[in-house]
């Protein structure tokens, strides 16, 4: 009977035990405290349910809390940096397996302003109403005497294209001092957005910067540390053809396109100014 008690509470008995070791056994058992159970932590009481989509490797990630909407987190991995980006609500439509990350992106923005590792000071998705953010720059007086700028930029992250997009209006302060401002663009007219460098408003210190416009949804801002690169290094990266393959090339931009009905009434001589600039 004392041995059939011992297995049902899965107690293991040495062989040849007697009487006394079993009820010895079967006492120390008994007197041994009960592990106290901790309460569940408020990590463990949210519920998630985590699904894959894998036509287009996103992650949607939806979490409720009581007396709290649902909330959806949309994410890809950047396939330059591969950190993890969260989409939040901004849409993407492109290919994942291309999608670069805004901080990417703003790094490669600009090809005669480099942007270093840790050149990327601030980025976040902007929305509706306007936007704030304190910014320290400690380091100010530094970097100016490396040569090196801040420069404000945004993008349309719905896009795998790396051109500066300022929303339909914008105003730009900086402690209370307004540092520029994007008008929305004439009636049948293109606006010809670009970056801002505002190196000579901001101080050693903190900063804050405060965006005002009605929608800016899809886009993403960016306040970057960059220097200006060397002309021998950006000759460095300019592709190299053939001269045949040269001419060919530019024989066809030149060339009259009888099949859209185009036609140059200007010179054809070309003007070796930065197409950039």
């Amino acid at each position: 009977l004392l041995q059939g008690l011992c297995r049902a509470k899965g107690l293991s008995l040495e062989k040849g035990a007697n009487k006394a070791d079993i009820i010895e056994r079967l006492l120390s058992q008994k007197r041994r405290p009960k592990e106290v159970e901790e309460p569940p932590s408020k990590v463990a009481k949210i519920e998630r349910k985590v699904q894959e989509t894998q036509s287009r490797q996103k992650l949607v990630f939806q979490s409720s809390l009581p007396g709290l909407e649902t909330q959806s987190f949309r994410v890809l991995r950047c396939t330059c940096c591969s950190v993890i980006f969260n989409l939040e609500k901004t849409q993407y439509h492109g290919d994942a397996q291309s999608f670069w990350c805004p901080s990417c992106r703003f790094r490669a923005m600009d090809p005669f302003n480099e942007v270093s590792g840790e050149g990327v000071l601030h980025c976040t998705l902007l929305g509706l109403g306007g936007y704030e953010f304190e910014v320290n720059l400690s380091r100010l007086q530094e970097w100016r005497d490396a040569g090196e700028t801040i420069w404000l930029r945004m993008l349309q992250v719905d896009s795998q294209e790396l051109f500066q997009v300022w929303p339909e209006e914008l105003a730009v302060e900086v402690d209370g001092c307004q540092l520029f401002r994007v008008a929305p663009p004439e009636k049948g007219h293109k606006r010809r957005d670009v970056p801002q460098d505002i190196t000579d408003w901001l101080q050693a210190g903190p900063n804050v910067l405060r965006l005002r416009f009605t929608d800016a949804q899809g886009l993403a801002l960016g306040l970057v540390r960059a220097a200006p690169k060397a002309p021998r290094r950006l000759c460095l990266e300019v592709p190299r053809q053939e001269a045949p393959e040269a001419r060919a090339k530019l024989l066809t931009l030149l060339r009259n396109s009888e099949e859209d009905g185009l036609e140059f009434v200007a010179s054809r001589q070309l003007s070796l100014l930065c197409p950039v600039a």
